[in-house]
């Protein structure tokens, strides 16, 4: 299974997640002590970085190590905006029949449907801050968006969250 999410969204919700809860990451040093807003923060996770001898890719070039998976026939590819939308049932229907290609009755499957829904928990997730699509919004300015689009083009719409290089 291959399951992405928007890179916008990736980089800000990293950024949370290193700087509030997971300060044993590499990148924390970089991030805390060498830059000074959160706004530097995205620009280094947009970029990439290197601080001595830990380098860290820009969104891009991290994606581009798991892209070939989107395209492998074996794989079933989720995008996380379906699956916490509202075509969650659908996206966990999939992932039934991936995993379990022997299920047949439907009612068995929406039966697990509701097991996968029930043990969604977010209050119990280390990794979940808000799990909202489209947070990048409030959080990138004008000149992240045009550091995003140079660096991230081609790859926001190979993802299929941008038609053109237009956007905002």
């Amino acid at each position: 299974m291959f399951l992405f999410r928007d890179p916008r969204d990736v980089v800000v919700s990293f950024v949370y997640y290193v700087m509030n809860k997971l300060r044993t990451d590499p990148s924390y040093p970089y991030l805390s002590n060498k830059c000074s807003s959160q706004k530097d923060r995205y620009q280094a996770m947009i970029e990439g970085f290197q601080d001595g001898n830990y380098r860290r890719p820009g969104i891009t070039e991290w994606y581009e190590r798991f892209m070939r998976w989107s395209k492998d026939e074996g794989a079933l590819v989720l995008k996380f905006e379906d699956l916490v939308g509202s075509n969650r049932k659908n996206e966990c229907e999939r992932i039934i029949k991936y995993l379990m290609p022997n299920v047949k009755l439907q009612s068995d499957i929406l039966s697990l449907i509701n097991v996968m829904e029930e043990n969604i928990k977010p209050e119990n997730s280390l990794t979940f801050r808000q799990g909202k699509v489209g947070c990048w919004r409030d959080e990138f300015d004008e000149e992240l968006k045009r550091i995003t689009k140079e660096l991230c083009g081609p790859l926001l719409i190979d993802l299929g969250y941008e038609t053109t290089n237009r956007w905002l």
